[in-house]
């Protein structure tokens, strides 16, 4: 993983760090596709064991999907990670 992309691993304990800077602002970070796509990789990957904690640099902030099959894709990744 690059050094933006830290991760912290135990037998109980899986932490990702992830990068929501934009090299063009400083405010109102956001995660691009592939970054969701490495972060939903990993936490499948992870042991039923081990909590399971994603942090990044700006704080989360809830949307409304502009299209159903949009909304439709979180759901279904919602419901997979489970």
């Amino acid at each position: 993983m690059p050094p933006t992309w830290p991760v912290l691993e135990t037998e109980r304990l899986l932490v990702l760090g992830v990068n929501s800077s934009r090299a063009d602002r400083h405010k109102n970070g956001e995660l691009t596709d592939e970054q969701i796509e490495r972060v939903e990789q990993r936490l499948r990957r992870a042991s039923a064991r081990q909590l399971r904690i994603v942090m990044q640099h700006h704080p989360v902030r809830a949307w409304k999907a502009r299209t159903a099959a949009t909304a439709d894709r979180w759901r279904c990744r919602s419901a997979a990670l489970g």
